[in-house]
């Protein structure tokens, strides 16, 4: 595929991991437009006659409302166009430029330095030792009991997990607030009014949860806090049930089966969602890269040189995107002095791509004709590729959640139209199960949304010692610095990373999962520095003897060669010069071409 950047914005296209989750949302979108369409049918046709009760002259039978049935079908079918809308702007991934994140904080392209972690990258390659972050924050000790293989992980899937815990322990917080309730009031009327707290309270988390992924899980104390009030709040509503206006139409909802069957969803799919997390926790693999070593004994000025290595960087920029920068040491050479030592470090990473056959080979750098004819080798896939057997039947148990409600309110819509007593337990249930359902799916976008890439990792170290000239030295140019047997090592490796497309590209997001050395491109690189080095040695400069012997030197005079006679007659024209300005003026001209002021008739 090719990398393209967008003509409707900065942004480059990238293949979209969202294939499996489109195809669960567009039969969800279809399936709910198909009952939206049935219960709108049913309401319209079904039913009309007046059942056969008692008709008496005071009180004529009322026909069953079509009302809430219509709404309810609006509703699915803004929920079904919505899911094949959303299906559908996923069918490509485009990301902006500086997506996915890089693996630490970039060094700036105008300055000098090195990041906060190019020291532990550095170690890595030279020694293979990686040592992530603890897990530390809230809900870390629950975290801490998914392995330790969750430190490796991106921070957007902690703080995935965070927002699961989070809920795992509203529910069963809410749960126990609705058993007490229950065991507590033995009335129907109370039952309900206690059972519409915990309901509430978990639909409107769920709800802003929906409308704000961003928002980070609540804390420990909030999930208690909003348990105590919700069990406060249904003590008060169960005890005060019988002043409630209208409490006997309370059982006829079906408000605690409502809230029983929400409840028990959510702990499910929260269980599910860390189930499927947890089977994408992987251990890295990666080794230490040997380091590719040469002499070089060209004189070249060490700062035009890594100008050059600059310039060149740039020319091998993958498709055209800069590279992350994480070191740039160039060489620091005193004014004034004489001689002395330099050291110039280049670490950088190059735009990182999605992991296919064709892209390989053009991930790398591949400087010099060595390189071009070498392949860049692809770091191996982990031993243990992530399970998706719980996000399959987290997405699965999620549709069907979904047809469940939507049948229920279908089946509500026929047995209302026929007869208009009938209980309104399934609209309760029903849309509670609907809620959650898409709950459901909500919660595997993150987990699809699952991107490996590879980039080239290119370190590059030259040391040696330089001497300026001394007749750089007399003069006030503070060039013609050469080196003096200086030493270079470079590093090339593939990496294989792994970021999270739906989660904000943030310092973390993206983490390394396997490395490569890519010797071929190590040598390259090490052999293009010697070719830049041979182009950027200074010009031989002529000895002091030589220059002062040219300078005392009489120039020979050369013979006069008599001038035309047409030449000789002519006039000789002087220079000129404007009287108001002083600026040279051409011969015959009439005006200054500075100020503009008129010139003299010669």
């Amino acid at each position: 595929m090719a990398y393209r950047w967008s003509l409707e914005g900065p942004a480059f296209e990238f293949p979209s991991p969202y294939g499996t989750e489109n195809r669960f949302l567009v039969a969800r979108g279809y399936a709910l437009i198909a009952l939206a369409v049935l219960i709108a049918a049913v309401v319209s046709f079904v039913g009309g006659e007046a059942p056969e009760v008692t008709v008496t002259l005071e009180k004529l039978p009322e026909p069953a409302s079509a009302v809430p049935h219509l709404v309810a079908a609006m509703l699915l079918l803004m929920l079904g166009a919505r899911d094949l809308w959303k299906a559908s702007a996923q069918r490509q991934l485009l990301l902006a430029p500086g997506q996915p994140a890089s693996l630490m904080p970039d060094v700036p392209r105008e300055g000098s330095g090195l990041s906060p972690g190019a020291a532990a990258l550095q170690r890595l390659l030279e020694v293979g030792e990686h040592r992530p972050a603890a897990v530390e924050g809230r809900y870390a000790s629950a975290l801490r009991l998914l392995g330790p293989d969750l430190a490796h992980a991106p921070t957007t899937l902690h703080d995935h997990l965070r927002v699961r815990f989070s809920h795992l322990g509203l529910a069963l917080g809410l749960g126990l607030v609705l058993l007490v309730s229950f065991l507590a009031f033995r009335e129907a009327p109370a039952q309900g009014a206690a059972a519409l707290v915990p309901l509430l309270v978990c639909a409107g988390v769920l709800a802003l949860r929906a409308l704000h992924p961003e928002h980070r899980a609540l804390s420990p104390w909030l999930v208690g806090l909003l348990v105590l009030l919700a069990g406060v709040l249904a003590g008060l509503l169960g005890v005060f049930a019988e002043a409630l206006p209208r409490s006997a139409s309370l059982p006829r909802l079906g408000l605690p089966l409502a809230a029983l069957v929400m409840l028990f969803s959510v702990l499910l799919f929260e269980s599910l969602g860390v189930l499927a997390a947890r089977a994408q926790l992987q251990a890295p693999w990666l080794p230490a890269v040997a380091p590719e070593t040469q002499d070089a004994e060209q004189e070249a000025d060490p700062e035009q040189l890594m100008r050059d290595v600059d310039l060149e960087l740039h020319r091998q920029w993958t498709e055209g995107i800069p590279n992350r920068r994480y070191g740039w040491l160039s060489p620091q050479l005193p004014r004034g002095a004489e001689t002395g030592s330099f050291q110039a470090l280049v670490l950088e990473e190059s735009q990182p791509l999605v992991a296919t056959a064709p892209l390989a080979a053009r991930a790398g750098p591949a400087p010099g004709r060595a390189a071009a004819a070498a392949a860049t080798p692809v770091p191996p896939a982990p031993t243990e590729a992530p399970r998706r057997g719980a996000l399959l039947a987290l997405n699965v148990t999620g549709l069907l959640w979904s047809l469940g409600g939507s049948m229920a309110w279908l089946w509500l819509a026929t047995t209302h139209m026929l007869n208009p007593a009938a209980s309104w337990v399934p609209a309760a249930s029903g849309m509670a199960a609907l809620a959650v359902g898409g709950y459901a799916l909500r919660i595997g976008h993150l987990l699809w949304s699952r991107v490996e890439v590879v980039s080239t990792l290119t370190w590059l170290d030259l040391q040696g010692t330089w001497v300026r000239a001394p007749e750089a030295q007399r003069g006030r140019d503070e060039g013609g610095a050469r080196t003096q047997g200086w030493h270079l090592r470079g590093r090339v490796a593939v990496l294989r990373s792994m970021f999270y497309a739906a989660a904000p590209h943030t310092a973390g997001s993206r983490v390394m999962l396997a490395l490569v050395a890519h010797r071929a491109g190590a040598t390259a690189w090490l052999q293009t520095v010697q070719e830049l080095a041979r182009k950027a040695a200074p010009a031989a400069m002529p000895s002091a003897a030589v220059a002062a012997a040219a300078a005392v030197r009489p120039r020979p005079r050369e013979p006069e060669v008599p001038a035309p006679a047409a030449a000789a007659a002519a006039p000789r024209r002087v220079a000129r010069f404007c009287t108001h300005c002083g600026t040279a003026v051409p011969a015959g001209a009439r005006f200054c071409q500075h100020c503009g002021s008129v010139l003299p008739v010669e």
